[in-house]
């Protein structure tokens, strides 16, 4: 016999996960966790006092997803006995990636209120794709209503006319079994011809209301300029930042002599660059995602191409060192960081791909 304790529920956020604890009268179980029939942990435990637990459960879980680059994933918790010829419980629970402690009491209450972003409030350029990730309830109905605050062709900054559109409707669901994440994409090049806004109107504001969820954007143009920073946030979905900064570079070499009698040689000869960038001082709302940036486990940078479909690449970055000097909430954050590409290659950006061109004519004699 072995009875589980603490997995009780059928969906989780990651970071309420518990730690598992099984009470058995047996001498031993063979324990198995496994995500679409791949098996993340299995071991025979023998019991200490009738109890067998594991710990770090949340480590072991967050871990898998992140190395799999998932938001969602179904676990099952299998447990028998110790030749493993009788299941004694089987168990299945799905988790959503979640690295930070968002105060949910209750997962569904949680997720049937909130988006799953850092910080409802976010700058964005007036080039960027509004990205909403959420989780639909099971029979949930919810109606999305996208409200578009724009200023009218001519009006000036000190006598703004402002142009509301709002628009509702019912979006598309998945039809799964499972907790699966849904996205609202709203692409702002599009939504003066979707929106019916008159040509040469400027777009201020967006929010967005889904059921009890709700999310604002304000577009900045200084943002277009800005760097692009790419990461996984703490739901462990890809996004991006744009913040203003003043990034300078600077090579580093380090190099190991042996000295050999009278004279010394190159033993190890590496070289790379170092990146610091210093950020314009940014609000409390927008710290958050800051923060996911400088904590995630996948960062990159986009840097321009001399390919003219493709013409920004996306380079994986190191960050190295981090300084985040928030004070009163009410004040601007000042924030700076140093990174290194991940690869510690030297990039180059070329002009053409051949040499001969109106660029370039040399003249002989």
């Amino acid at each position: 016999m072995a009875t589980t304790h603490n997995i009780s529920r059928s969906i989780y956020l990651s970071y309420r996960l518990p730690d598992l604890s099984v009470s058995t009268d047996l001498e031993a179980l063979f324990i198995r966790i496994s995500r679409d029939g791949y098996t993340i942990t299995h071991n025979l435990l023998y019991a200490s006092g009738h109890k067998i637990s594991i710990y770090a459960l949340r480590s072991l879980i967050e871990t898998d997803m992140a190395d799999n680059d998932l938001s969602v994933a179904s676990y099952t918790l299998l447990i028998e006995n110790a030749d493993s010829t009788v299941t004694l419980a089987d168990k299945s629970f799905s988790v959503i990636f979640c690295a930070r402690d968002v105060g949910a009491l209750d997962e569904s209450s949680w997720l049937a209120r909130n988006f799953l972003i850092a910080d409802p409030f976010r700058r964005i350029p007036s080039s960027a794709t509004i990205r909403l990730p959420w989780i639909p309830a099971q029979g949930e109905t919810p109606l999305l209503s996208i409200a578009i605050h724009a200023d009218a062709p001519g009006s000036s900054d000190l006598s703004p006319v402002h142009l509301p559109v709002l628009r509702s409707e019912s979006p598309v669901l998945p039809d799964a079994p499972a907790p699966d994440i849904s996205f609202i994409s709203i692409p702002l090049l599009s939504v003066p011809e979707e929106y019916g806004l008159p040509s040469g109107a400027i777009i201020r504001r967006i929010d967005i209301l889904l059921g009890e969820r709700g999310a604002s954007f304000f577009i900045d143009p200084d943002l277009d300029q800005a760097p692009a920073f790419i990461y996984r946030d703490s739901f462990n979905i890809q996004t991006s930042v744009n913040i203003p900064a003043v990034t300078a570079s600077k090579t580093e070499t380090d190099r190991q002599l042996c000295a050999l009698i009278d004279r010394n040689t190159i033993t190890a000869h590496r070289t790379w660059k170092l990146f610091s960038s210093i950020f314009a001082p940014l609000p409390d709302s927008e710290i958050s995602a800051v923060e996911d940036l400088v904590a995630s486990h996948m960062t990159a940078i986009l840097i321009p191409a001399s390919d003219p479909e493709e013409p920004l690449r996306q380079i994986p970055i190191a960050i190295t060192e981090i300084n985040i000097d928030r004070q009163d909430p009410d004040d601007l954050t000042e924030v700076s960081f140093s990174y290194r590409l991940a690869d510690d290659l030297d990039r180059a950006v070329c002009n053409s791909s051949s040499v001969f061109t109106y660029h370039f004519n040399p003249v002989f004699n």
